[in-house]
Parts: C-alpha cells; structure tokens; sequence
C-alpha cells in the first residue's frame, strides 16, 4: 500500500514542484554540483521504487539545466565518476524487478540508421587515437547504440502506461522545464542587475545558447495548455522573454521563429472568442510599448544579434570557416566523412576538455563527420518524422512537432542533436511520445486539472 502511494506521489505535480523548488534552492546558494549529486541520489531511489522510469523525467530535466552552468568543469565533475557504480546497479536491478515486453514503433529505424552512420563517420579516414579517444568515443556510442537502447528502454515505458494520462503529465513536466530555466535567467539577472544598468544589453555568460535550446524544447507546452487555461499565455510570454534574455544570437532569431509559430497555433486551438482576443490583443499591446521605446529596445536587440559588428553572419566567424572546412572534409571521404572523433580543425575551434570539436552546425555536421552515409541517415530520419507528425495532426502532436523544430533550428548554429544529454534524448522522446499517442485510441489527452 505504501508502495502504491509512493508511486502515485512520484508521478504527481507535488512530486515536480519539489523537485523544481529544491534545483531552485540549490541555484540561488551556487550549490550545482552538491544539486547534482542529490538528484543522482534521487534517481537511484526511484529507479528501485518505480515500475516506470517516467518518474526520471522531471528531476533529470532540471538537474540538465542546471549543469549547464558548469562548463568547462570537466576536472571537477570527474571527480564524482563513482556515482556510475550505484547508477549502473540500480538500473540492471529495475530491469530484472520489473520486466516488461519491447515494441518497435515508426522512428525507430531512423534511429539505427543514425547509430550507423554515426558509428562509421571517419572510417578508412583519421587515426585510431582519434577515433577511440575517451571524448569521441562517448559521442559516438551516446548517440549511435547508446539512443537505439534509450528508444527501446523509453519506448518500453511509455507503451506500459495504462490510460492516457501520462499525454498531459509530459506536457506539464515539458513545461514546468521550460519555467525553471526562466528561474535561472531570472535569478542571473538579479544577480548582475547593476551590468545590466550599465549596458542596456543582454548579459553576456557562457551557458546562454544551452539555456535558449531547453527554453525553445519547452516553450510550445505553455501555449498548448491554454486550450485549458488562458493564464498559460503569460507563462509563454515568459519563457520567449527569458529567450531574449540570454543574449543568444540562436535563441533571439529562432525563438522569434517559434513564438510565432506558437501564437498562430494558439489562435486555433483556442476556440473561445475571448482567447483568441487576448492572443491578438497581447502581442499588439507588446508591440506598442517597444515601439514606444524604440530606442533603448533597438539597442538591446541590436547588441544581440550583432554586437559590435555590421552584419548576422561574418566571414571572420569561426561558424562561417567551419562551414567551407566541412565541405573540404566531406571530399576528403565522401563516404563516411572525417567522424566526430577528427580533430584537423582545432585552428579554427579549440573545445573545453570532454567536448568535441563540434562544427556547431548540424548541416555541416552531417556533411563533414559523416559523409554521403551520414546525409542519407539523416535524410531518411527527418523524412521519417515528419511522416510521424502528419499521421494524426491535432493540438497535442502539433504541440510537440512545434517543439521539436525548435531544437531542430538551434541545431544549426549550435551543436544541438549532436549533445545527447538532454538534447538528443528529449528529441527521440518526443518522437516516442507521439508514436504512442497516435497509436492508442480515442485520441484525445486527459488534461491535467493542476494547469
């Protein structure tokens, strides 16, 4: 009985606040790592007390994003690597305590077509050391095998849940994601408020472009839940605005993008009058004020998007380089590229210790890493998701379709999918989710009466 209601606890919005007002704690006292270490201790509990692994979900979301404010710690984490020990024991145990059946959905050879381009990038092309170093070597099983076994584990789980409210749970855990990385836009502001004075420009720290990608993975939630709730308008609003804050260049033009797909999207699944006047009516008083203060708001966006440069995209950029150098590699090895592993363009991009020498773009990712495999890999996967997407288009898929184009932008100026925690892991979940969705039937989702 305890048990039952422990579970039942471990899956409720109570569960999700006390995990978001704990990481919010443990931000303001500059506690990360000691946060970290709680969570990881959190889900070796859970992992034995829950049948299902969707009890992860919330705290390693917010765990994510708050490690994000540790780069280039790669010497201080490290020293944490026995915590993999109990991690990995505790998973083999939940396997063998709660034994359920695989299922193969329509992603999921998009997936395997990844892991092997991903897998032979760079073959009959670098070095061994290159290929095997510790780092390459991570990236290469994280996103190859290592997401084919996270798509059968995940998609294990969601094909257990009885019922359909899991659908709302994930929209919720998505969301409530999105509000705690405002909290950490938020709460750095206040923190440098007099640079800000000084400035009138976006703070300028290091984690802005990672923050920005979770925002833009969550935004789309807070606008799907006012079909419920018209006060989840402000909680979109709120997100896109801590966007902006972050000073990313990425963030500021694709969130842009995103915002105003969402609001379109939220003018029809809202189908009160009422709604739809305050989702014309909200932007249209927003953009008065700006207007209204055109000049310092032109600054701020200005200082974004260019700095102290003329020009969104310039040649002296080490983006631009990579661009041109990806194509000489894919020449190089037109079959399976240089691999993720090469590090023949540390004259243009020299990465913190445990990071990969990305070209922080995807396109040109694929094209130089992986070669012609690589491009048909992932033609094949994106094809395959959008095939998913346009099998049952209503409010809940469009919502996570929207979400998914978010990352997938942010991908094209930073590495994105090619980070498997948490970028490319939420990815193949959304994808299982909506897999799971379009399969069961009524196809309606049971909206949660806490939003």
């Amino acid at each position: 009985m305890i048990l039952q209601y422990l579970r039942k606890f471990f899956a409720s919005i109570y569960f999700y606040l006390a995990v978001f007002l704990f990481e919010a704690v443990m931000i303001w006292l500059d506690m990360i790592v000691g946060g970290a270490v709680a969570i990881v201790f959190m889900v070796l509990f859970l992992l034995i007390i829950c049948d299902n692994l969707s009890a992860l979900l919330m705290p390693l979301l917010i765990m994510s994003s708050t490690l994000v404010k540790c780069f280039d710690s790669y010497d201080r984490l490290i020293h944490y690597w026995w915590l993999s020990i109990p991690l990995c024991l505790c998973f083999a145990a939940h396997f063998i305590i709660y034994k359920k059946p695989f299922f193969i959905g329509k992603s999921f050879w998009g997936i395997v077509g990844v892991a092997i381009a991903i897998t032979c990038g760079g073959a009959f092309s670098i070095s061994r050391a290159e290929y095997f170093n510790g780092t390459a070597m991570y990236h290469v099983i994280a996103l190859g095998i290592g997401m084919v076994l996270f798509y059968l584990i995940a998609k294990q789980d969601v094909s257990s849940l009885k019922g359909n409210d899991f659908f709302s749970k994930f929209a919720l855990i998505m969301y409530m994601w999105g509000l705690f990385c405002c909290y950490m836009v938020i709460q750095h502001y206040l923190m440098n408020i007099s640079e800000l004075k000084e400035t009138l420009a976006p703070l300028n720290f290091q984690w802005s472009n990672n923050i920005s990608t979770m925002m833009m993975f969550a935004m789309p939630f807070a606008f799907y839940f006012c079909k419920k709730n018209m006060f989840n308008f402000a909680g979109g609003l709120l997100i896109y605005s801590c966007l902006i804050l972050t000073g990313s260049r990425g963030g500021l033009l694709f969130g842009s993008i995103e915002v105003l797909i969402c609001l379109i999207y939220c003018f029809f699944i809202c189908k009160k009058i009422y709604a739809r006047i305050i989702i014309v009516a909200i932007p249209v008083i927003l953009a008065i004020i700006v207007r209204l203060n055109l000049i310092d708001m032109k600054i701020f966006m200005w200082n974004t998007l260019f700095g102290t440069e003329e020009s969104l995209i310039r040649p002296n950029e080490t983006r631009y380089k990579l661009i041109w150098r990806s194509f000489n590699d894919f020449r190089s090895n037109i079959i399976f590229g240089k691999g993720l592993g090469y590090s023949g363009n540390t004259d243009l991009y020299d990465p913190a210790k445990g990071s990969l020498h990305f070209y922080h773009m995807m396109i040109p990712q694929i094209i130089g890493s992986m070669g012609l495999v690589g491009i048909l890999a992932y033609g094949y996967q994106i094809i395959g998701r959008i095939k998913l997407l346009l099998k049952k288009i209503d409010a809940y898929t469009m919502c996570l379709g929207i979400s998914y184009l978010g990352i997938f932008m942010m991908s094209q100026v930073n590495p994105g999918e090619f980070c498997p925690l948490p970028y490319e892991l939420v990815a193949i979940l959304l994808f299982i989710v909506i897999e799971e969705y379009v399969k069961r039937k009524p196809f309606a989702v049971k909206e949660s009466s806490k939003i």
